[in-house]
């Protein structure tokens, strides 16, 4: 379905494109892939998403001592993907330009994934008001800072640092999360994609998500070690 509706976009008849004269190539393939990801996994969460939480209601009643069983783990693991798709797809939506400060948003998502223990630098403009869209940008937070926090609570190393710097331009704004976790374990390509992760309980979504969305605002994200031990993941996005 995802491909014949992009084989149809393509088209040069075609009047589903934003209306604009200078669409680049690169414009249409985000708006292509925005909107197969969109219409995927709203079909997989809309027919399967309310069966598993009937089957998890089902084996809770069904199977004795659900609460210590197997099904009860992958049922949960299922859960997981579907809010995964849920965030992957709320990353696809069309952006909405609002002003907000990113500085109070990067403060607040450390507040709702704080982990004891860990040092929180902070290095950027306070307040740093910008135009984007809140909501998508924070998804794609949401999931660097996280990771970073789980990475750094894997690692069993002195430092644990994680350190947030952030700042804007009339050409772009942009965040670094800079961690002492345990660094990138393979290729930075093979991180991104759906599905691939080295932790237990975990969905591989995370930097997919936070890929689809900087893209969305028309950025790009990066991921790499860094020297003294851990990792560094850079987003960067335009105004609009």
């Amino acid at each position: 379905m995802a491909l014949d509706k992009a084989l149809h976009h393509m088209s040069p008849d075609s009047q589903n494109f934003p209306e604009t004269d200078d669409l680049t190539d690169k414009a249409r393939v985000r708006f292509l892939k925005r909107e197969a990801i969109n219409e995927f996994s709203g079909t997989i969460l809309h027919e399967l998403s309310p069966k598993i939480g009937l089957l998890k209601e089902h084996l809770a009643n069904e199977i004795h001592e659900y609460d210590s069983s197997s099904s009860r783990k992958v049922v949960d693991s299922l859960l997981r993907i579907f809010g995964a798709i849920e965030s992957l797809r709320r990353t696809a939506k069309k952006p909405e330009s609002h002003e907000f400060d990113l500085a109070q948003l990067i403060r607040d998502i450390i507040a709702e994934e704080h982990s004891e223990n860990i040092s929180y630098l902070y290095e950027g403009i306070q307040p740093c008001i910008i135009k984007s869209d809140r909501r998508i940008l924070g998804l794609a937070l949401a999931n660097g800072i996280r990771n970073a926090i789980e990475s750094i609570n894997a690692h069993a190393f002195s430092e644990r640092d994680l350190t947030i710097c952030w700042g804007a331009s009339d050409v772009d704004n942009w965040v670094s999360i800079i961690d002492t976790g345990t660094g990138l374990l393979g290729s930075p390509e093979a991180a991104f994609k759906i599905g691939n992760t080295n932790k237990a309980n975990h969905t591989g979504f995370g930097m997919a998500i936070i890929q689809q969305a900087v893209e969305n605002l028309g950025g790009s994200v990066s991921l790499a070690n860094i020297v003294s031990g851990g990792a560094k993941l850079d987003l960067r996005w335009g105004n609009f």
